[in-house]
């Protein structure tokens, strides 16, 4: 399952700063809705914990903030934004989108001051 987990990384999240940093109020606004996107770590994690409850036949080796989330097949049921919120507790989430953030903003930064070629 953890495999799947990071094959979720690898096919799907697309590394991209081009996005309008004025649209997030704050660090805060901005990791919110970057865990969120497409092959980030909510997607990562609801599709390990998917496939871990299908693989094992129960939900017994999804973490148990989420095990009320998900059916006995392994179909999730609560939402995405909570599941941002729990993981956004852990420090080492915080760290990787505020260094996403300042990465972000140098890059935009720099595209918007070198003149193209």
């Amino acid at each position: 399952a953890t495999l799947i987990h990071e094959l979720t990384h690898y096919l799907y999240i697309k590394e991209n700063c081009s996005a309008d940093l004025k649209r997030y109020k704050d660090l805060e606004s901005f990791s919110m809705a970057a865990i969120q996107d497409q092959g980030e770590e909510v997607d990562a994690f609801l599709t390990e914990f998917s496939a871990r409850i299908r693989i094992e036949h129960s939900r017994m080796g999804v973490p148990y903030m989420f095990r009320e989330d998900f059916t006995d097949s392994g179909q999730f049921l609560g939402t995405r934004k909570e599941v941002a919120r729990i993981l956004m507790t852990t420090p080492a989430y915080k760290d990787q989108f505020s260094q996403r953030f300042d990465m972000c903003r140098a890059w935009v930064k720099k595209t918007q001051t070198t003149p193209a070629h």
